[in-house]
C-alpha cells in the first residue's frame, strides 16, 4: 500500500513528448535511476507503451518505461523517482499502471538491476532471478587466438539488407528475453562502429556488431545459427573484430554474457578475454 503523505495531489498518466525536459531532468538530478543498457536512450521510448508518469502537486515525480520488445517480452527500460516521494511507492503507483496494460496478455517483464536499491524494489514487486550476466575484457596487447573453422566461411561487412537473415539467426541462436526485434537489429545496425556477417555457401551461418567509446571497444551481439556453433565461426568472428580494433588503436574490447551460457564463457576466454568482476543479476515476472 502506498503511504504519500495525505492530501498529497498524485496523478498517474502516459508520458507525452512535452515531458522530455522534466524527464530529462530526473535522469540527470536525481540518484535514484535504472537506465537498461540497450540501444535506444531512454527517451527514444517517450512514444512507445507503456511508459508514465507519477505527478506530485503537479510536478513529475517519477516515471516507469517498459514497452514490449521483442514480442512477449518488455525490458524495463527506465525507471526513476524524484527524492519528494519515496523510491518503492512510486515504482508501486506506476508498476500497477503497467500491470493494467499487460492484463490478459502473457508477457514476460525483464529487468537487470546495475544497483543494490533497484533489484530490491523488483523482489519486493515478487520478480524472480533467473540468471546473472558477466563482464569480460581483452586488453589488445595478447596475441590473437587461432582459429579455424570446421566450415569454409567468408566473412565480409555486414550490409542493411542483410538485416533480414541476420534478424533469422539472431532469433535461433537467443533464448527468450534474449533476442532482438529487427526493429533494434537496425538501429543497432546504424550505430555499429564494426559489423559483420559469415556466410557459407552464400547463406549467413554468424554475425558479430561492435561499437566504440572513447573508453574502448564493445563487442554487443555474436550470434551462430545453433546447428553449427562450437565449429570456429564464432571465434572466427571474434579474431577479425579484434584485428580490426587493432588497427584502430583501440586499448582492449569487453563483452558480456549469461553466466550460464557455457559454450560463450569459453569461446570469450579461448579469444582472451578475462573476467572483469564485475556481474549483474537478471530478473524476470511473468504476467497473465
Amino acid at each position: 500500500m502506498v503511504q504519500i503523505a495525505a492530501g498529497s495531489k498524485i496523478k498517474i498518466r502516459t508520458v507525452d513528448e512535452s515531458d522530455r525536459l522534466d524527464i530529462a531532468n530526473l535522469i540527470h538530478f536525481e540518484l535514484r535511476i535504472h537506465r537498461h543498457l540497450g540501444w535506444r536512450l531512454p527517451l527514444d521510448w517517450l512514444s512507445y507503451q507503456p511508459f508514465y508518469a507519477v505527478e506530485l502537486a503537479g510536478q513529475l515525480a517519477g516515471v516507469l518505461a517498459c514497452p514490449e520488445d521483442p514480442m512477449d517480452v518488455a525490458w524495463v527500460r527506465l525507471f526513476c523517482a524524484s527524492s519528494e516521494v519515496p523510491t518503492y511507492e512510486a515504482w508501486e503507483l506506476l508498476w500497477e499502471k503497467v500491470l493494467d496494460f499487460y492484463a490478459g496478455k502473457s508477457i514476460t517483464v525483464a529487468a537487470m538491476p546495475m544497483n543494490g536499491w533497484f533489484e530490491k524494489v523488483l523482489v519486493r514487486s515478487a520478480f524472480r532471478q533467473v540468471n546473472e550476466v558477466v563482464m569480460l575484457i581483452r586488453p589488445q596487447q595478447f596475441s590473437f587466438p587461432h582459429c579455424e573453422s570446421q566450415y569454409a566461411i567468408k566473412i565480409r561487412p555486414m550490409q542493411r539488407e542483410d538485416l533480414g537473415d541476420v534478424f533469422r539467426v539472431d532469433a535461433n541462436a537467443f533464448g527468450h528475453i534474449w533476442r532482438n526485434s529487427l526493429d533494434a537489429l537496425q538501429i543497432a545496425f546504424n550505430q555499429a562502429a564494426y559489423s559483420t556477417v559469415a556466410e557459407s555457401d552464400g547463406e549467413i551461418i554468424g554475425y558479430q556488431i561492435s561499437t566504440l567509446s572513447p573508453t574502448g571497444g564493445h563487442l554487443a551481439r555474436l550470434a551462430v545459427i545453433p546447428d553449427l556453433q562450437l565449429k570456429g565461426i564464432g571465434s572466427a568472428l571474434v579474431r577479425d573484430l579484434l584485428e580490426n580494433f587493432q588497427h584502430r588503436g583501440v586499448p582492449h574490447v569487453t563483452v558480456n554474457t549469461q553466466i550460464d551460457n557455457v559454450a560463450s564463457l569459453t569461446l570469450y576466454e579461448k579469444c582472451g578475454f578475462v573476467r572483469s568482476g564485475e556481474q549483474y543479476p537478471v530478473y524476470v515476472f511473468e504476467t497473465s
